[in-house]
């Protein structure tokens, strides 16, 4: 991916939250982040809030970050999991689960707040791959909001 743009930029706060019911038993919900063509997104900050499901008992929930729909690893941004009674969430600059990849506090800081650049573009989108594996249904909002810089393309 090669990317050319122009130095101005605006901020532009995106809302990807979504309260869609997603089943228990491994039911998923991906929310994409891509930008009109001809422009291009820096991220700067990502809030991320998934309460645990109402009554689970048992097993996880996740979320994946990722540059592609197969949500390998070699493709994600990042991860997290968290056991039933846990929500999944950014606190202070950090990735709050049971489980985050990376898991060096230094790499989740420089991730949610910006310090490694993440761009995408009109074809290089990224996708929020919410996956309940809990036993209850997950009937809560789950919030997911992208500070990004702006850019037009340049020509």
């Amino acid at each position: 991916m090669s990317l050319h743009f122009e130095p101005y930029f605006k901020l532009k706060l995106i809302d990807l939250s979504d309260d869609t019911q997603v089943n228990s038993g491994g039911s998923t919900n991906t929310q994409t982040l891509q930008p009109a063509a001809g422009l291009i997104y820096q991220i700067v900050k990502i809030w991320i809030e998934i309460p645990d499901a109402v009554g689970s008992t048992a097993g996880t929930h996740n979320l994946w970050v990722a540059y592609d729909t197969s949500f390998q690893a070699q493709s994600a941004i990042f991860f997290i999991s968290s056991n039933t009674g846990n929500n999944i969430s950014t606190y202070v600059n950090a990735l709050d689960g049971d489980s985050e990849q990376p898991t060096a506090a230094v790499q989740q800081q420089d991730i949610i707040s910006g310090g490694i650049e993440i761009f995408c573009d009109n074809t290089n989108t990224i996708y929020f791959k919410y996956t309940n594996n809990l036993d209850a249904n997950q009937t809560g909002t789950r919030t997911i909001k992208v500070l990004v810089k702006e850019y037009k393309e340049a020509v």
